[in-house]
């Protein structure tokens, strides 16, 4: 990710959240959160810049997904403002972020890896 100025704004990342399903951060298709402070701003660069990466374990969401969606999963940005004295704010977007690219990495448990090579 990454924007020309800092955006002021957080997103929750929600993995896999059915249609017409309300974002929920203590849910299970909540991922994380992303932020670009510092990481991923250009005009912050002090030498060669570099796009800010985030990386979100994706188990349990995953689970719910499979549950709920079967096959096809959306990753949906929901975006929320600075929390000010215990309040959030209304997001107000300073700048306009852009993400390079997103990947999938499926891991599968040690054991099970072993297994297969018995």
């Amino acid at each position: 990710m990454e924007a020309e100025k800092p955006p002021g704004i957080i997103w929750e990342v929600y993995f896999g959240l059915p249609s017409g399903t309300a974002p929920d951060a203590k849910g299970p298709f909540f991922i994380g959160t992303v932020s670009l402070f510092g990481s991923g701003i250009r005009s912050e660069a002090h030498h060669e810049f570099k796009a800010a990466q985030f990386l979100f374990p994706l188990n349990r969401a995953l689970k719910a997904a499979l549950k709920e969606n079967g096959e096809r999963f959306l990753v949906t940005f929901v975006p929320t403002g600075v929390v000010v004295e215990g309040k959030a704010t209304r997001p107000k977007p300073l700048s306009t972020v852009r993400i390079g690219k997103a990947s999938l990495v499926v891991e599968r448990p040690k054991e099970e890896k072993e297994q297969e090579e018995k």
